[in-house]
């Protein structure tokens, strides 16, 4: 309060995820970057879901950098203007941009907190094609089908190294299996932030025998580990220590 006017501050944040894209000379993330964004944005919704409130609203424009050059890929999300109580949620509202808008609001159909991981799903898309996953200007082309498994050879993979060919393959396809089960056309069956916080395209579990042999997985651990929670379990490779929480027999692999 300031002489009788109330004053709203908010944290001063760097650029949204629409912008930071626009001003990249390619328009897409790698999926190494991808990662910690998701892993964020899946911790978020998470704590929304366990709160009861849907965001009703995310996509690029409403993740903001905090900085992309001093804590690169650490994001918030933003604009609450259209969140609801998941228990106050009314069946017909127009909610959702439409690239991000879930099939059962489209249909005007009962809605959950489910509508945020469809929303999150497109957003994973939008950052590895570097463009909308559904661009539709109406509803009906939002409805069309899209084969996701197209998108494993969407970014060319350009590495001299086998070993790094092969794991940012299974990494694609990781990636591929990751965005299915968020855009699931069923919202009951479809991925709950928990579900994604555990897959493998986020704790990398595909990628750990792969540590001894591949300069891209190595980088892959050292970008998570700014992001990993004290209690995850998820083996890390601190900076300048490449075997550090590596599993024993890891390590071994190391010394041949």
């Amino acid at each position: 309060m300031d002489k009788g006017h109330v004053c709203l501050e908010f944290e001063h944040l760097d650029k949204s995820l629409y912008e930071f894209l626009k001003e990249r000379d390619r328009c897409s993330l790698l999926l190494k970057e991808i990662r910690p964004i998701i892993q964020q944005l899946a911790n978020a919704l998470n704590h929304l879901k366990l709160a009861g409130i849907i965001h009703a609203d995310l996509k690029l424009e409403n993740v903001m950098l905090v900085s992309h050059e001093k804590e690169p890929y650490r994001v918030k999300v933003i604009d609450f203007g259209m969140a609801c109580k998941d228990s106050e949620a009314k069946v017909g509202s127009y909610i959702q941009s439409r690239p991000y808008r879930a099939p059962e609001i489209i249909l005007g159909l009962p809605f959950t907190v489910a509508i945020d991981m469809w929303s999150l799903g497109c957003l994973a898309a939008a950052l590895y094609l570097g463009t909308q996953l559904y661009p539709g200007k109406t509803e009906y082309d939002m409805m069309r089908v899209t084969r996701l498994d197209d998108l494993i050879h969407t970014q060319a993979v350009h590495c001299d190294n086998a070993a790094d060919k092969v794991a940012q393959m299974s990494d694609a396809l990781m990636f591929v299996d990751m965005l299915k089960e968020m855009l699931h056309l069923d919202a009951t069956k479809r991925a709950t932030p928990g579900q994604v916080l555990q897959h493998k395209y986020i704790t990398m579990q595909h990628l750990i025998s792969m540590i001894p042999h591949s300069n891209h997985v190595v980088s892959c651990f050292h970008i998570m580990d700014r992001f990993q929670d004290k209690k995850d379990a998820r083996p890390s490779l601190q900076k300048n220590s490449p075997r550090s929480n590596i599993p024993v027999e890891l390590t071994a692999m190391y010394r041949k």
